[in-house]
């Protein structure tokens, strides 16, 4: 039976969360160097440490520590998180893969029996109160020109304005036809304009979704 001093204790409490931040880090041992805040339900805020731009982050829930840790390309970036928001006391994620550019797949998550990791779940499993767009939001590209207006993104999907034209092709949209009529995300492109705005329009009147009353933290808000 071996015995530690509280000095080897704590050299290997140590050598444990640097493995930890090694496997959080896309297993090449990256730290992260930017955080920020994202409402996963109504006024509930969960704050997610990352590599500004890469495929991972870390955060804090029912005082686990939480990994999700994407596939990655040449450019790390594979996989991006679209929708994280809390149902019943669970986390659920959902991550636009860009495996094959020329079939995007959506895929639906969910947190483990451990409450430290994400693990994929059957989309018709997946809350559809909750399957609404909050994250891969960047002011850069908030305000759309569409004919000779100029729209406000944010507001439309924190609205859920599904007469909107831009809603139409929203990641919110897309998740709510593919949840609907099992239609890929790839695949909705064949979907006409009306029968797509006739889809999201019975979605939200049967499952009525739970809005995001900011959606995202502005400079004023912080």
């Amino acid at each position: 039976m071996f015995s530690f001093g509280s000095s080897q204790r704590r050299l290997l409490r140590l050598i444990a969360t640097v493995l930890v931040f090694a496997v959080a880090g896309c297993g090449l041992g990256k730290q992260p160097n930017y955080e920020h805040d994202v409402e996963i339900a109504p006024g509930q805020w969960l704050t997610l440490k990352e590599e500004r731009g890469k495929c991972w982050f870390i955060c804090e829930w029912k005082g686990k520590q939480v990994v999700w840790d994407g596939k990655r390309n040449q450019h790390d970036e594979e996989e991006l998180p679209v929708t994280l928001r809390e149902h019943e006391g669970n986390l659920y994620l959902i991550v636009l893969n860009r495996e094959n550019m020329e079939a995007l797949k959506l895929l639906y998550l969910k947190l483990d029996e451990s409450g430290t990791s994400f693990k994929k779940m059957a989309s018709r499993d997946f809350p559809k109160r909750i399957a609404t767009q909050n994250m891969l939001l960047s002011p850069r590209t908030r305000m759309v020109g569409i004919g000779d207006k100029w729209i406000d993104s944010w507001e439309v999907i924190k609205n859920l304005d599904v007469e909107n034209g831009y809603f139409l092709r929203s990641y919110t949209a897309a998740i709510w036809i593919e949840l609907e009529t099992g239609v890929p995300y790839a695949e909705q492109g064949k979907t006409a304009d009306e029968e797509r705005r006739r889809i999201l329009r019975e979605y939200k009147a049967k499952y009525q979704p739970i809005p995001l009353p900011t959606l995202v933290k502005e400079q004023s808000d912080k």
